[in-house]
């Protein structure tokens, strides 16, 4: 029974407090490569970025459309910051994932070898069957759907399975709830200062992952 449960996880700010900054290193890398690798004036980049996501949904995809960008030089540089010193064995975390009843996979817009690293630093990576990627979604990322029905295609037939969907952003979770999943969301900062009314959104709302175990209670996944 439980192989019809697929329990979808995000990964920054989700497997980890925000507060932790590691995907804070995420994006000033990101400002980097565009005023070092690009040749971006640095007042400019703010705004690019801006304009990137609105027509493309990440700077790199308005990187690859409008400079013919190879994804894997910016992915490896983006993503090369301090995870160990920082991310230790989360016994906690650990034991959540062992209690919750189905395949469990790591669905993010970073990539998979940044993700790995996550998994390894915080000692969970062996809950994980596979971790779906921005790569493995053609580079469309999430929240746009193409990535999620991508991934839903990945299990077969997906209409019969029950899925929960765990993400700290509220477009993500958005899009997880319109493909009739279970969804729960993390509190952080950031819906905070865009105003998100986040209890309209989200099945569930929690300040962490390890807060969840109690609003499953009469789900299938525990």
């Amino acid at each position: 029974m439980w192989a019809k449960n697929k329990i979808i996880i995000d990964l920054d700010n989700t497997l980890y407090p925000e507060e932790m900054g590691i995907f804070t290193q995420v994006n000033n890398k990101i400002n980097l490569f565009l005023k070092e690798k690009m040749g971006f004036q640095e007042d400019k980049i703010d705004n690019i970025r801006l304009e990137y996501m609105r027509r493309y949904g990440t700077t790199l995809r308005g990187l690859m459309v409008n400079f013919n960008l190879a994804p894997d030089e910016y992915l490896r540089y983006v993503h090369d910051v301090e995870i160990e010193s920082i991310l230790k064995k989360d016994n906690d975390l650990d034991l959540l994932l062992s209690e919750l009843k189905g395949e469990k996979v790591i669905f993010t817009n970073g990539a998979s070898f940044y993700a790995e690293r996550i998994l390894n630093a915080l000692g969970i990576k062996r809950h994980f069957s596979k971790i779906f990627d921005i790569v493995s979604m053609d580079y469309i990322a999430k929240p746009h759907p193409y990535g999620f029905d991508k991934l839903m295609s990945s299990f077969g037939n997906g209409t019969d399975y029950n899925y929960l969907f765990i993400d700290d952003m509220a477009e993500n979770v958005s899009t997880a709830k319109k493909k009739g999943m279970t969804t729960v969301l993390i509190d952080n900062f950031s819906n905070k200062r865009l105003g998100r009314n986040v209890e309209k959104i989200a099945d569930y709302v929690v300040k962490k992952i390890l807060d969840i175990k109690p609003y499953l209670e009469s789900t299938p996944f525990i």
